[in-house]
């Protein structure tokens, strides 16, 4: 008796595999054009990898959720050496930024250095797909420490500008990855929603970065005034902009006497995220390509 129920288990079991494979292999009846048909060009749903395997789009991978723990032991050192590799390029750009953007455009500001850098950002956000938001977001803390050690700025830069760094880089992961759900593996199957979920989150990003670097790059420079750190360092806008030496102004009259000086500021900024966003765009796909290959655990 015992043995007739385990045959019937096992051939209902059987039963169950067949039809799951015969539902494989029509989903997965893909038609291949040219002479390379295991090609990954990523134009479907369903699709092959470079190797040869197949790789499909998971409606599961466009989660916020799924993306702010870590699945695997093979996913940990995985991302923590691709950190590695994107801190040391961050690095690498922060010292152009500083030496190549900064220096130079203290020329504006009456010899103020004022923080205002592109390419270090720009980095840690097309690094973003690889990462994720938490390393992502480390990466973007300890980021203006090194650069601290590079440049001439009071202390006060980095202590505020880690926390700037960290939170623009958890923001531009929502807004890119979450709100508009771009994947960190694929792009979509459909070109033009693509390029749309690729484009609109543009205005949202830069305004967000304008405001938030704006903000933190005037109370930097009101702090510095306050304090007196202008005095060891070339970062205090409202010691050129006026001609008193006195630290107890309100920020009123900080922001009043320095208007034109943060208009410019302003501006700035605007080109500093236009510029980045636009070369993020552009880049992103490529190491969309790279996490696709090699971090799907």
């Amino acid at each position: 008796m015992l043995n007739i129920d385990n045959n019937n288990i096992d051939e209902k079991e059987i039963k169950d595999e067949v039809i799951s494979d015969s539902n494989n292999i029509e989903t997965h009846d893909i038609e291949h054009v040219g002479d390379e048909p295991m090609k990954d060009h990523y134009h479907d749903k369903h699709h092959f990898t470079s190797d040869g395997e197949h790789d499909d789009i998971d409606d599961g991978e466009f989660e916020i959720k799924k993306y702010f723990w870590v699945r695997s032991k093979g996913e940990l050192i995985y991302k923590i050496s691709a950190s590695g590799i994107i801190l040391a390029l961050a690095l690498i750009m922060t010292a152009i930024d500083g030496y190549g953007l900064e220096v130079p455009l203290m020329g504006l500001f009456n010899g103020v250095l004022v923080p205002i850098r592109i390419f270090d950002l720009l980095v840690i956000l097309i690094g973003l797909s690889v990462t994720g938001p938490l390393f992502g977001g480390v990466i973007g803390f300890i980021l203006p420490w090194i650069h601290f050690l590079m440049h001439a700025h009071s202390i006060f830069t980095p202590v505020i500008e880690s926390f700037a760094y960290a939170a623009m880089v958890l923001i531009f992961w929502l807004v890119y990855f979450g709100l508009f759900k771009n994947s960190p593996f694929h792009k979509d199957p459909n070109p033009k929603k693509d390029k749309f979920k690729r484009w609109a989150p543009m205005p949202i990003i830069v305004l967000i970065g304008v405001v938030l670097f704006t903000s933190v790059t005037i109370l930097i420079l009101y702090i510095n005034q306050l304090t007196g750190a202008s005095h060891h360092h070339h970062d205090s806008m409202a010691s050129t902009f006026h001609e008193h030496d006195e630290h107890s102004e309100s920020l009123f009259d900080f922001l009043s006497e320095s208007k034109w000086n943060i208009a410019i500021l302003i501006g700035l900024q605007f080109i500093r995220f236009i510029v980045c966003y636009v070369l993020f765009a552009l880049i992103e796909p490529k190491a969309k390509l790279l996490n696709h290959r090699r971090a799907r655990f």
